[in-house]
């Protein structure tokens, strides 16, 4: 048993927001090291364009140019909340923005990626890791639900750095066993 019987919840929605703020790069706990290593995982855009035989092409060089853009903001918006957080002029909670706007940049990079390979990104035989964009094109969900989805990382922010009002829930307060469900045929 982790904590105090009949308190599971608090325990299951701190891991949850510790996820959450690591998942944007929002935690106190994984900047340093290990955030620089996730550097290998990164798509470099001019050698992809270069590879592809499209550096001379207007279009996909303003692809690649707003993947990159994309890029430096979430680095500079995840240091800002991180050391907002910190300095105490942003909540806790700030990382979700961080969170929410990782899976948008890995979003936006990785289908700038496969809009230059195009269908080498599915059908090449390994030549400069073009496969590898179509492979990782296939997992481009991942940051948009790994520490929570991205819906519930704009609630957060809403709720709890905005401070909106929440959106209304008729079984609030009530035990999950005790919320009615439609019977199944």
């Amino acid at each position: 048993m982790v904590g105090e019987p009949g308190k599971g919840w608090e325990v299951a929605s701190r891991q949850l927001y510790h996820e959450r703020r690591t998942m944007g790069d929002g935690s106190e706990f994984t900047v340093g090291g290990g955030i620089e290593a996730s550097q290998d995982l990164l798509i470099d855009f001019v050698r992809l364009l270069e590879a592809t035989g499209k550096a001379g092409s207007e279009r996909a060089r303003q692809i690649a140019g707003r993947a990159l853009v994309y890029r430096v903001v979430n680095e500079q918006l995840s240091g800002h909340v991180f050391h907002s957080v910190v300095d105490g002029t942003l909540p806790p909670a700030a990382g979700s923005i961080a969170r929410a706007f990782m899976a948008e940049s890995h979003n936006v990079e990785t289908d700038a990626a496969l809009a230059i390979t195009g269908t080498e990104a599915v059908v090449a035989d390994g030549v400069d890791d073009r496969l590898d964009i179509g492979i990782r094109y296939l997992g481009r969900q991942i940051a948009n639900i790994g520490g929570g989805t991205t819906e519930m990382a704009r609630n957060v922010i809403g709720e709890r750095v905005l401070n909106f009002p929440r959106e209304r829930a008729a079984d609030r307060g009530i035990p999950f066993k005790g919320v009615r469900r439609s019977r199944s045929v």
